[in-house]
């Protein structure tokens, strides 16, 4: 950590003694000001009946405050981090520091929150102490700080992340509105602290996971450390190539497998003879993997850089074009999923017939929201506003068979729906032992949006091509080439 220049640069700053002195002050009077409501509700308010049980609520409040600490202020820290290099005018300093992204990441998620970890290690000695006197078990305070550290590293990286794109600085917020925000959540704070006790039955949850018992959060835990690792790596990745996808073709299909296999791990125990607990792992996963796509999305300025270099063999330029394309990685993702699906259909008892044909009828939906997903890609340079347009499309196909269905009073239109399919689907097993449900109509809609959709992204690839191959040649492409665009 010493030898990361950005941890020495950030701890300059940070650990000047006017600064520092400042942060401390606010933390002792605060830890202070918490010792002091717990000794009166032990002394005059009759709220504890022992020093025990005193020091037991003590101990999950500190628990409280460690998790604002680290979760709140150090998430805080890490988002603006980004933000802040560009209005300091240090950004190309930043982008140019002979170091790996790695270190870089590393650097601010350390660095940035330096004081943040130095309150978080004060707070966990005084909850040692505090778990000493209550006799808490050091198990239970293991799993809790265990907890802490996955829960702290998931949402550092994940506000590091979001910090990745270039915004325009937003001006702060004065120290008035601080104060107001201080007075208004203060004693929604204190009900919290006061109730905490509560927390002592966390260290015992237990969750079936798998088949198997486990503490709830060893396995939070793991699970939150598990999407730090993939969340740092996307980090470092965007440190090295801006403005690229956040996922290689291989990350993406790897992040589907593993989530498809966390997911089931909670279904497990549950799919024996249930395919009711199978709709449901089908719809959980399948609204997650929704999300990777948008990860690996190749965007207009990279076809455009795909379509100068494939530009000079012109019959072989829209095959090989369509082979590096988006939906290329988006399909493998989805083959996945489906590969998940079906796998454990037999576990569920549902008839693998008929859940082939409904994960079918589920991928072509699927295809048709990725279709507009790459509409908006390809056409993102030629109209800014398309956007808007593309989104729009988007809701409607979700929402207009449920608005028909609402207006004619009939159930028919629900099924060309997403999750009006979906529903169809958990009503048919639930009521029926041998589910018939035939999708074949919300299927050949599906296909025929896919392929409209498919020939004007193909029809927009061609398009690029020509434009690069005019471009290379010395000549620029028409306005009317242009007007065909938009």
């Amino acid at each position: 950590m010493t030898r990361n220049p950005m941890v020495f640069r950030y701890a300059c700053s940070l650990f000047r003694p006017r600064h520092l002195a400042v942060n401390m002050i606010i933390y002792a009077v605060s830890i202070g000001i918490l010792a002091l409501f717990n000794l009166a509700g032990l002394m005059h308010g009759g709220m504890f009946k022992s020093v025990t049980e005193c020091a037991t609520a003590l101990f999950y409040e500190l628990f409280v405050v460690q998790m604002l600490i680290l979760l709140i202020w150090g998430g805080f820290n890490s988002a603006m981090a980004l933000q802040d290099e560009r209005a300091d005018k240090s950004y190309d300093f930043f982008r140019l520091f002979p170091i790996s992204a790695a270190d870089k990441a590393w650097g601010i998620l350390v660095g940035r929150n330096l004081v943040v970890l130095l309150m978080a290690c004060m707070t966990a000695v005084l909850m040692l102490i505090a778990g000493a006197v209550a006799s808490i078990s050091l198990r239970a305070q293991a799993l809790l700080a265990y907890g802490i550290v996955g829960f702290t590293a998931l949402f550092w990286t994940v506000s590091l992340l979001s910090s990745t794109r270039v915004t325009p600085r937003r001006a702060r917020m004065s120290p008035l509105g601080w104060i107001l925000v201080v007075l208004f959540v203060f004693p929604w704070m204190m009900g919290i602290l006061s109730a905490s006790v509560g927390l002592a039955k966390l260290p015992e949850a237990q969750w079936t996971y798998f088949g198997i018992d486990v503490s709830a959060m060893a396995l939070l835990g793991t699970l939150s450390l598990y999407f730090a690792a993939w969340t740092f790596t996307g980090v470092a990745r965007l440190f090295t190539i801006e403005r690229g996808p956040l996922f290689t073709p291989g990350g993406a299909i790897g992040f589907a497998a593993g989530e498809c296999l966390i997911a089931l791990g909670f279904f497990w125990h549950l799919l024996p003879d249930s395919p009711a607990a199978l709709i449901g792992f089908w719809l959980a996963t399948s609204i997650f993997t929704f999300f990777i796509p948008c990860g690996c999305i190749r965007t207009y300025d990279m076809y455009m850089e795909l379509g100068r270099r494939l530009s000079q063999d012109r019959q072989l330029a829209l095959p090989r074009l369509l082979s590096y394309a988006s939906p290329v990685v988006w399909g493998q993702v989805w083959l996945v999923w489906a590969a998940f699906a079906l796998l454990v259909t037999g576990r569920s008892g549902l008839p693998l017939d008929i859940a082939t044909q409904w994960c079918i009828c589920a991928l072509s939906f699927v295809a048709v929201v990725l279709v507009i997903l790459e509409l908006y890609a390809v056409y993102e340079g030629s109209n800014s506003k398309l956007k808007f347009l593309f989104g729009f499309v988007a809701v409607l196909y979700f929402l207009l068979p449920l608005l028909i269905a609402a207006m004619t009073a009939s159930e028919a239109p629900v099924d060309y729906s997403y999750f009006g399919f979906w529903t169809r689907c958990f009503t048919n097993v639930k009521q029926s032992p041998q589910p018939g449900y035939s999708a074949w109509g919300p299927l050949g809609m599906n296909i025929l949006l896919t392929l409209v959709g498919g020939w004007l992204v193909c029809a927009r690839y061609e398009q690029i091509i020509r434009e690069r191959g005019a471009m290379q040649g010395g000549t620029m492409p028409s306005a009317d080439a242009g007007q065909r665009a938009t």
